[in-house]
């Protein structure tokens, strides 16, 4: 993904303000900067979001970057900030946990 550390450098943006807004690590944005490492489909996705390009553009489908939304606070909206910022108390995640059960329970049925 060459055009990644283009979009990168032209917004000046630092690699950790990525890496943070994906929920990785520096070195691990970095792998996938670099081509390294894959970007899973999950974070490919928020990298688009994050530059407001296409997916295909990352991945050198196509030279134009074509704008997923007019306006970033759009693309903002649907982009959910990443779990590892959440703090979560004691308890939650046993309760996350049985909640899983019960629904694969469920989907069971």
């Amino acid at each position: 993904m060459n055009n990644l550390k283009k979009l990168r450098e032209d917004r000046e943006i630092k690699q950790l303000e990525v890496a943070k807004y994906l929920g990785i690590s520096r070195a691990g944005y970095s792998q996938i900067e670099a081509n390294i490492k894959n970007a899973r489909g999950s974070n490919l996705i928020k990298i688009a979001n994050f530059f407001n390009v296409s997916v295909d553009y990352l991945l050198e489908l196509t030279d134009e970057p074509t704008p997923l939304f007019e306006n970033q606070d759009e693309c903002q909206k649907i982009t959910p900030p990443p779990f590892n910022s959440i703090e979560l108390k004691k308890g939650d995640k046993e309760s996350i946990v049985r909640v899983a059960e019960i629904l694969q329970e469920i989907i069971k049925k």
